[in-house]
């Protein structure tokens, strides 16, 4: 599978997903590498995101560096995605105690 028809394969899941559709979760094969791979964009954004805050500084923060802006949105983001996979892991777990 090329990288182009890999990439909208899962988009088009992830947005079938989001509405709710079934067959999204058809389009992730849920293993290990692609599970590794989902973890890699955090990363990959990671400098876009620093160089969009250099470039437009949000509304407000002219007073404070790039940097601590920078490592506000990084540390919210990290706590924020850690607090959503701890209730997926709780609702994984209430799931199947149920079942």
């Amino acid at each position: 599978m090329s990288i182009k028809n890999y990439i909208t394969k899962r988009l088009l899941g992830g947005f079938e997903l989001v509405i709710l559709m079934r067959q999204g979760l058809s389009r992730f094969d849920g293993t290990p590498r692609e599970t590794f791979i989902s973890f890699l964009i955090m990363l990959v954004t990671m400098p876009i995101s620093f160089i969009s805050i250099l470039i437009y500084p949000p509304l407000g923060t002219k007073d404070y560096s790039a940097m601590r802006i920078f490592l506000t949105h990084e540390l919210s983001s990290i706590v924020s995605f850690a607090l959503i996979m701890l209730l997926l892991y709780g609702f994984t777990k209430y799931v199947t105690k149920n079942t």
